[in-house]
C-alpha cells in the first residue's frame, strides 16, 4: 500500500492509494472541516478512542493522535457507540475504513493493541457523613462481621465478628505477606478476641485492614462489604 503524507496547517494529511479517505496525524486540537474519530496512541499502542470535540486543548508529548474525519455525523456517532460498547468490535469489523486503518498502522509504527504498560487507575473512595451509620456486612471465606465506616480513618468491626482461623499459604507452603499482616493486626487486638470471635468492638484504620483482620485479605474488600440490600461500600463511596 502506498501512502502520501503532506504537512498542512499544523497537521499531517495522509492519503492512501486507491482510497478516497484522508487521515490526519494531529499535533494539537485543530479545526477540521468535519468531526472525526480520534485514535490516541501512547505513543505506539492504542490508549483510547474519542471524538475530535473531546480532545484536550494540548497534546501530551508522549501521545500520537490519528484522526479520520466523517462528513456524516450520524455514521460517526454509530461507529463511536459501537467502539465504546464493544471494544473488540474493531478487531472483527471489515468496513473499508477499518481495512485502511489496519494497513496504515504498521507503516506508522502504531498498534490497536493496548499498551502492556497501561494499568487501570486505582479507584478512589471518599468517606462522608452519609455512610457513617450504615452497617456493612461481611460474609467471606467463613468470616462474618458487621462493620461501620464511622470516621475517615476509622472502621469499627462490631463485637461478635467471626474470624477465619487458618491463613492461606503460598504455593510453596510459606506464610504470605497478607497472612503476616493479618496476624499482626490480630495480635494487636488480642484482648478483644476469644475462640475465633471478637468479644468487643475492634477499631481499624481502613477497608484493607478490615479484610486482613477478618479473612487475611486476598480479594477486593471494597466489594466484600455490602449493606442490607447488597450495595457494596465501593458503590457507596467511589469517587473515581
Amino acid at each position: 500500500m502506498e501512502i502520501k503524507i503532506k504537512l498542512l496547517d499544523g497537521k499531517k494529511k495522509i492519503s492512501i492509494e486507491d482510497s478516497s479517505r484522508e487521515w490526519y496525524l494531529l499535533e494539537s486540537k485543530t479545526s477540521l472541516k468535519s468531526c472525526g474519530l480520534i485514535f490516541i496512541f501512547d505513543p505506539h499502542y492504542l490508549k483510547t478512542v474519542c471524538l475530535t470535540n473531546d480532545l484536550p486543548s494540548k497534546k501530551p508529548k508522549d501521545e500520537r493522535w490519528l484522526c479520520l474525519p466523517f462528513s456524516d455525523s450520524e455514521v460517526l456517532d454509530n461507529i463511536y457507540d459501537k467502539i465504546k460498547k464493544e471494544p473488540l468490535w474493531m478487531e472483527t469489523d471489515v468496513s473499508p475504513w477499518m481495512s485502511d486503518l489496519k494497513q496504515l498502522l504498521p507503516i506508522l509504527g502504531l498498534s490497536l493493541e493496548k499498551s502492556p504498560n497501561n494499568k487501570p487507575a486505582k479507584a478512589r473512595h471518599k468517606w462522608t457523613k452519609e455512610i457513617k451509620d450504615i452497617p456493612f456486612n461481611v460474609t467471606y471465606r467463613g468470616s462474618s462481621a458487621t462493620v461501620y465506616w464511622q470516621k475517615r480513618q476509622e472502621m469499627c468491626i462490631v463485637a461478635g465478628a467471626k474470624l477465619v482461623q487458618e491463613a492461606p499459604l503460598n504455593k510453596d507452603g510459606s506464610v504470605g505477606f497478607a497472612a503476616k499482616v493479618g496476624d499482626k493486626l490480630r495480635l494487636e487486638q488480642a484482648d478483644k478476641i476469644q475462640n475465633g470471635y471478637t468479644i468487643e468492638d475492634v477499631i481499624l484504620k481502613s477497608v484493607n485492614e478490615v479484610g486482613l483482620f477478618l479473612y487475611y485479605g486476598g480479594t477486593n474488600g471494597w466489594q466484600v462489604l455490602v449493606d442490607s440490600e447488597g450495595k457494596s461500600i465501593d458503590e457507596w463511596t467511589r469517587v473515581g
